[in-house]
């Protein structure tokens, strides 16, 4: 069993922040044998020194990332209460679970499979048995593919799940998006926590709903990474121009609440989002477009966004209660916690109604677990594949959720 304890603060004083979280969280009165703190904050306020005032405060690793906006349930709110500034401090703590950290050394395009070598294998060394999770937290990176970090990852784990999520500022060069380690935040390098014991996860995810799907389909016939050149064997650009894709001056807000799906000729489902276009007309996406992948579109309007979370958290509920039909058994749901995140193009999809996610969550979940919900730039999550694979992939436009 896990139990989740999470506290907010935003006060600007850094040791008012950290007793501020302390006192919130209660060690004394709370803590079970084994901890584990998982940090999410503004970029300007890990700037701060709140970061470094509240992990001094506890006696155990905490990892994490900054974050534009996040919601929990907290000891004063059990319901849930929200918010885009400050911080959200989060403990999970078991006697039947452990929670072992490891930091990457600084990653680049040069070091990158020697970083997370070295990483995995300092990880894979300091536990005693096979992890039933690994949770990576890691910063989005303009030097650094986040797909190259999540392919090079599933590399060395195996069927080993990983759920986690890449840290964004949303500055309009994500230039402030950290990923946090005991004290301290980091612009290029990231944790690993693996879960061992009695823990079994149960993972859901969404990026939208088949109702939302046009009746387009399309194949990515030239790519380099993450530029998308040719589609149907028809320059990018040109493609969706002539499916009124682009406006009229050629530019892509329109694209931007439409969410790309991709099947890989291996069966790998991923959601992409386009976030450019280069000036020879690629479009640039937040993630690497596959060659041979066979490509649909969405429209993400508000209530498509809101009602995509509810189907998804309502089965993840199921889970909460014991799968036990719709009412709350307190009993079941005891030490029942649910980690969620969502990327921030869900938020921008909200056209301003930036609350909206976060007061579904709150609704859903009210008394019949403890949750925390963060947005992210990034969404790493297992998928099985047609040949009986497990395989962690790097997301767009989605929301994902862990029932611990």
């Amino acid at each position: 069993m896990i139990r989740m304890l999470s506290a907010f603060t935003d006060a600007s004083d850094p040791s008012a922040a950290a007793a501020e979280i302390f006192d919130a969280i209660d060690p004394e009165q709370h803590l079970l044998g084994n901890s584990l703190g998982i940090m999410h904050c503004r970029p300007e306020y890990a700037a701060g020194g709140a970061v470094k005032a509240v992990c001094g405060r506890f006696g155990f690793d905490t990892v994490g990332s900054v974050s534009p906006a996040f919601s929990a349930s907290t000891a004063a709110y059990p319901s849930g209460e929200s918010s885009d500034t400050g911080m959200l401090y989060t403990v999970l703590t078991s006697d039947d679970v452990r929670f072992t950290t490891v930091q990457s050394a600084r990653i680049s395009p040069a070091r990158l499979s020697g970083a997370l070598d070295d990483m995995y294998q300092s990880l894979m060394s300091s536990v005693s048995e096979r992890p039933r999770l690994i949770v990576p937290f890691a910063p989005f990176m303009r030097s650094v593919n986040g797909d190259d970090v999540v392919m090079k990852l599933d590399s060395l784990v195996g069927d080993i799940p990983m759920f986690g999520a890449l840290g964004f500022s949303n500055d309009a060069d994500a230039g402030r998006s950290y990923a946090i380690y005991n004290g301290a935040v980091y612009p290029g390098a990231m944790t690993l926590t693996a879960f061992t014991g009695n823990v079994e996860p149960d993972m859901f995810s969404i990026t939208t709903l088949k109702e939302t799907m046009l009746k387009l389909k399309a194949v990515i016939t030239k790519a380099e990474d993450n530029r998308l050149i040719e589609v149907n064997g028809t320059p990018a650009k040109e493609f969706f121009a002539s499916i009124g894709l682009l406006d009229d001056g050629g530019g892509i807000e329109q694209l931007k609440v439409k969410p790309m799906l991709l099947e890989t000729p291996d069966g790998r489902k991923l959601a992409r989002n386009c976030v450019g276009i280069s000036s020879d007309g690629d479009l640039l996406c937040a993630g690497y477009m596959p060659v041979g992948a066979k490509l649909e579109f969405a429209v993400m309007r508000p209530d498509d966004v809101v009602k995509s979370t509810r189907v998804t958290l309502e089965e993840a509920l199921k889970s909460v209660l014991g799968r036990g039909g719709a009412e709350y058994d307190a009993e079941e749901a005891e030490g029942k916690c649910v980690l969620i995140y969502s990327c921030v193009a869900r938020m921008w999809q909200l056209c301003g109604n930036d609350g909206a996610e976060r007061e579904l969550v709150k609704s859903i979940f009210s008394a019949s677990a403890q949750y925390n919900f963060v947005y992210c730039g990034g969404e790493i999550f297992p998928q099985h594949l047609p040949n009986g694979r497990t395989v962690s992939a790097l997301q767009n436009n989605t929301l994902i959720a862990c029932v611990l």
